[in-house]
Order: structure tokens, then sequence, then C-alpha cells
């Protein structure tokens, strides 16, 4: 049986479905499918998918990687889509819920909204890079290799989200470490600073506007690198713009249909949930893994039937996924730290290229789980305590472990 066989994947689904739902009774966590305010379960639960799809993804990167000593994405068009099509849902929910937010806020002010996001997000953000300044540090034998000034230079730019690039730290290609993750969370900041001075686009016609003046300079630009360290600032203008266009843009005309139609059952039809495996299907199929506006098109509906309320039979209000959705942004950003300080750790006692599937995927579940637990951690001594005050009003866990629930999608 191949590495890259789907019957791994959904067999380890369902093995992390079991010990997320084992956490969520442990820390009291309450189930909710009802939407309230800001807060929509079944985008909670579809955050849970995306997170833990990316770890699947670079699961598979790291296990050819062994063998031929390149970090590309795998010949599987399943395990190589998991990345892709996740990133391009996240990026759906980001502009749909700050869309939303600027649409309920025609005057929102830039300095306390980018504060307020500051708070929510850094604390975690910057624990994850506190993990690979560590390590990279082991990694360089506690030497100092280039100058203090440029080291300082180096960590400054990580700090801030990589809105100056993501470069090597002390000589060593930090980025390997956590396999490259953080360029999404750049993006997001760069649409989270262009919001509050959007204002002017949230009207009806607003979106298509968005999506017009981005795909001009974005054909313009032609095809220019966008993924490397050593990004020039055309090529990440370029990506932020092609990423608004393919994207945030889909979120945003969900904002905009939401708010102009509060209800649409058809959409929430049991025959829906037929609809969107076709639609998976299409796109594992016949779309080449990277964000783009075939991707888009056919995740779409999807998406709109998830801001509508559909959600597939119970399967992303379930327990397992509310609780992988409250801990979804750890995951995303320790997944692969875990990963490569077990894999390092783990090289002495096995030869991972001898490694036949079924051990290698058995290895991958012991990862999985403990990228779930560290998660979990900091959700809630990092996260947790930076949330708003209505996701604290929650009832005390009948065991104090781990972490809490959560009542709001985007405090």
């Amino acid at each position: 049986m191949q590495i890259s066989n789907p019957i791994f994947f959904f067999a380890l689904w369902g093995f992390f479905g079991l010990i997320a739902t084992g956490l969520s009774l442990l820390s009291g966590q309450k189930r909710t499918t009802v939407t309230s305010g800001e807060f929509y379960p079944g985008i909670e639960g579809l955050r849970g998918i995306l997170a833990l799809n990316v770890f699947f993804h670079h699961a598979v990167i790291a296990y050819f990687y062994f063998r031929t000593g390149n970090w590309d994405l795998p010949p599987s068009k399943l395990y190589a889509q998991l990345g892709a099509l996740s990133v391009s849902m996240f990026f759906f929910i980001t502009g749909f819920l700050f869309w939303s937010k600027r649409l309920a806020t025609p005057n929102l002010s830039p300095g306390p909204f980018l504060l307020k996001r500051a708070r929510r997000l850094m604390p975690a953000y910057l624990g994850s890079l506190a993990l690979i300044a560590i390590i990279t540090a082991y990694q360089t034998n506690f030497s100092l290799r280039v100058p203090f000034h440029s080291l300082v230079a180096e960590l400054g730019a990580w700090a801030i989200s990589g809105l100056a690039g993501f470069p090597n730290i002390n000589g060593f290609a930090s980025a390997q470490i956590n396999h490259t993750v953080f360029w999404t969370l750049r993006l997001e900041w760069e649409f989270y600073i262009l919001l509050p001075f959007l204002g002017w686009f949230a009207r009806r016609k607003g979106p298509l506007a968005i999506l017009l003046l981005c795909l001009i300079p974005n054909l313009v630009l032609g095809n220019i690198p966008a993924h490397g360290s050593q990004e020039t600032f055309l090529a990440r203008v370029q990506l932020f713009v092609l990423m608004t266009a393919t994207c945030f843009s889909v979120g945003i005309l969900a904002a905009h249909l939401k708010a102009e139609r509060k209800q649409w059952p058809l959409l929430k039809h049991p025959a829906c949930t037929l609809v969107a495996v076709l639609l998976l299907w299409c796109v594992v199929t016949y779309v080449d893994p990277l964000e783009g506006f075939a991707e888009s098109a056919l995740l779409a509906p999807i998406f709109l039937m998830v801001v509508y309320g559909n959600d597939f039979h119970g399967l992303l209000t379930s327990r397992a996924m509310m609780y992988l959705g409250k801990i979804s942004y750890s995951v995303y950003l320790l997944h692969g730290i875990v990963l490569y300080v077990l894999v390092q750790g783990l090289a002495w006692h096995f030869h991972w290229v001898s490694l036949d599937p079924f051990a290698y995927w058995a290895l991958m579940a012991v990862v999985g789980v403990v990228v779930i637990l560290v998660a979990s951690v900091s959700y809630r001594f990092l996260e947790l305590p930076f949330l708003g005050k209505s996701a604290k009003k929650v009832e005390k866990p009948a065991i104090a472990v781990l972490a809490q629930p959560v009542s709001e999608a985007i405090e």
C-alpha cells in the first residue's frame, strides 16, 4: 500500500477526532450549533478541518523529503490539494468575517482595530517564534554566525509577521522549522492593514470593483515566484493581489450576500452534502494544487453552504470539529515545529527512508496527537487570556486541563 493511499487519511482523521472529542469532554466545552452574532459554529468546525489537513499535507511532503532531499509538493493530488484548498478556504473565512465586520462598522477606526488584532494573534505567534529561535540556536550550536545587529534585524523581521520578509536567522534556514506556513499570516496582516481604509468598497458593487482592480495589476505583473524566503517586493505585491482576487474576494462576496439575504434554505438542503463532495472531488482530481481562480470557483459554493448554516449532517458542529476549530490557530502555527522536532529527534532511533507506509503513518499518528496537545496548551495560555470577554463566559470544566470553550470567531 502506498503512502498516499486515502485510507491512511481517513483512518487517522477518525483517530484524531476521537482524541479531540475526549479533550473537549475533559475541558468542559459546550457544543453549540446556533449562529450568534459574529460566531458561526460551522465556520469554527471548518477551521478545525482545514488546520489539520495542512498537517497531513506536510506529513506526506516530509515522507518524500526523506527519500529525495527535496521539499516539494507530493505526487498525490489528494495530499497536494490538502495544503492549497485549506489555505484558500482560510482566506475565504478571513474575507467573510472581517468584511462582515466592515459592513457592520462603516467608520472602523484603524488603530483600535489593528491593536485588537495584534492582541488576539501575536501572543501565540510570538510563542511559536520563540520556539523557532530556540531550535535555530540549537542547530547553530549556540554560536553567533552573523553580526549581532543582523541577528536583531532578522528576528525583528520575523516578529512583525514577516511584513519585512522571513530572512534566515543566524545563517540558518529557519523557515524550514515550521514548513514556511507563516507566509499566509503575513497576507492576513496585509489584509487587516488595508481593511479600515476600504470603507468606500463596502457597498453593493464594492466586491466587483475590488476584483477588477486586483485582476489588472496581476495580469500586468505576470508570474513571479511568491513563496520563497528571498521574495522581491514586487513578488509580494503580486501574491497579495492574487490572493485578494481569488480568495479574500470569495469571503467578501459571501459577506455581501449574507448581509442582503439572511436565510437561504436551499443551501442547507441535505442534498448539498453530495454537491459538496462532488465539488471537492473535482478540485482534487482536475485542479492544480495552487491557490487560484479555478480552485476558488469550485470551493466557493461549499463555503456559501457553510455560511448559511449547513453543517453537513452535524460534521462541522460535532464536538471534535468544534474543539479542533477552537485550537486551529495554534495547530496551524505549531504543527510544523512539532513535526520538525520529533522527526529530528526520532532520527536517532529510526531510519526514516526504510519505514514502510504503515509504520510511517503510525508515527504520524503519534505526532498528530502531540500537535493537538501542544496546540491545546498554546490556546489555553497564549490565546484564551487575550480573547474578548464573551469568549471567557464559560462554565468551569470538570477537569481543569488544556483548554476552555470559545464563544466568538474573531475576537
